[in-house]
């Protein structure tokens, strides 16, 4: 069994509360919305693909997804519920602002 950071599990719960199920999650936006440096939205990007939760760019193109996040097995994960209520919070202030 794979062991998984807090942070993987943040960008996950950030999927799910946004849930645009045609949305694209970009390094850059990994960086601003969980406040990373780029190696580790790099990093974060990698171990999202590796686990399947995000398609790679060429499968994307080829292939025509909507977006490049892979939704059936974004619900293999379980996300500590903790994580999730903060998430939440964050997207609902968002809204409120207007920046999502």
């Amino acid at each position: 069994m794979v062991k998984h950071t807090k942070t993987f599990y943040r960008a996950i719960a950030r999927m799910r509360a946004v849930n645009r199920k045609d949305g694209f999650v970009f390094l850059h936006r990994l960086k601003s919305k969980l406040g990373l440096s780029y190696v580790r939205a790099s990093k974060l990007k990698d171990e999202l693909v590796k686990a399947g939760i995000l398609f790679e760019w060429d499968e994307v193109g080829r292939k025509g997804y909507k977006g490049n996040i892979n939704w059936k097995n974004l619900s293999k994960f379980k996300v500590p519920r903790e994580i999730i209520r903060q998430e939440k919070e964050r997207i609902k202030k968002e809204r409120e602002k207007g920046l999502i």
